[in-house]
C-alpha cells in the first residue's frame, strides 16, 4: 500500500511496519500504538526474509535472539537505497547491543509486553513511549527533528573515570543516553563510539542535562573538529530514509 493510500477502513497511512514472529496480544499491543501515528502493522509468522526482500515495509519489529540475524540481514539489505527503522525486543538495552552492527534504532524491553510477570497484557505507556520517540523516522518525517535513535554503546571517559552506556538518540550537536552513574551538569567529558559502518569516533562533550536517573545530554565541544563525521553520517543515513 503507498504511503498516504487510504486503508480499508478509510484511515490514513504513512507508513508500514511488519511484526515477525510475535504472538498475537503483542502484535494487538503493538498495533494499537502505532496506529495513533497512522502507522499500520502487518503480522508476519514465519518466512520473514522473503516477505522484507519482496514487500515494502518501512519498519520491522522482532524479538532479538538466535533467529534474528538472519532477518536482520534481510532488513538491512532488502533495499540498499532505504534504510529499515528496526525495533528490537530484548530484556535491556545491553542485551541489544549485540546486534549494535545492524543499526537497532529502539528496543522494547520484554517486561513491558504482554505475558511478561509482570503485565499479563502489556504496559501500554511504556510501549508507547517507545514509538512516540521513533515514529517521525518511520514516517520519514525526522528531517525536521534530526536526532536519529540508535542503539550502540558509548565510552564515556571523566577524570580518572571510564565508563559505558547506552545511546538513545544522536544528532549533530550530541546525543543522550541511558546507564550512567551519578554526574554533575556542566561536567567535561570524552565520547568514543561506533555509527554502524563508520570507524570510531573520539570527541570531547559536557554534560548538559540529566533526566531520570541515569539519563544524560551529552553536548558536542563546537570547538573539536572530531565531530563532524557525526553529522556526514545522520545526513547520510537519512538520505537513505
Amino acid at each position: 500500500m503507498p504511503h498516504g493510500q487510504a486503508a480499508a477502513s478509510g484511515e490514513k497511512v504513512l507508513a508500514r511496519a511488519a511484526t515477525i514472529g510475535l504472538d498475537d496480544a503483542t502484535v494487538g499491543l503493538l498495533r494499537e500504538c502505532f496506529k495513533q501515528f497512522h502507522i499500520q502493522t502487518t503480522s508476519i509468522p514465519a518466512d520473514a526474509v522473503s516477505r522484507l526482500q519482496e514487500e515494502k515495509f518501512d519498519a520491522c519489529i522482532l524479538r532479538l535472539n538466535q533467529d534474528a540475524t538472519a532477518v536482520l540481514e534481510a532488513a538491512r539489505n532488502a533495499n540498499p537505497k532505504r534504510r529499515l527503522v528496526v525495533y528490537g525486543i530484548c530484556d535491556s538495552a545491553e542485551e541489544a547491543l549485540r546486534y549494535a552492527r545492524y543499526g537497532i534504532n529502539a528496543i522494547f524491553q520484554n517486561r513491558d509486553l504482554p505475558g511478561s510477570d509482570s503485565f499479563s497484557t502489556g504496559d501500554r505507556d511504556a510501549v508507547m513511549k517507545v514509538v512516540k520517540a521513533t515514529h517521525l523516522l518511520v514516517v520519514n518525517e525526522l528531517r525536521r527533528h534530526i536526532r536519529v535513535p540508535l542503539v550502540t554503546d558509548v565510552l564515556v571517559e571523566m577524570g580518572g573515570l571510564r565508563f559505558t552506556v547506552f545511546s538513545n538518540e544522536i544528532s549533530a550537536g550530541g546525543l543522550s543516553v541511558s546507564g550512567a552513574p551519578a554526574v554533575a551538569a556542566g561536567q567535561q567529558v570524552l565520547l568514543s563510539f561506533v555509527l554502524l559502518e563508520m570507524p570510531r569516533i573520539t570527541v570531547r562533550a559536557k554534560v548538559s542535562w540529566i533526566r531520570e536517573p541515569g539519563e544524560l545530554g551529552l553536548r558536542f565541544d563546537n570547538t573539536d573538529q572530531r565531530r563532524f563525521p557525526v553529522r556526514e553520517w545522520i545526513e547520510s543515513y537519512l538520505d537513505m530514509s
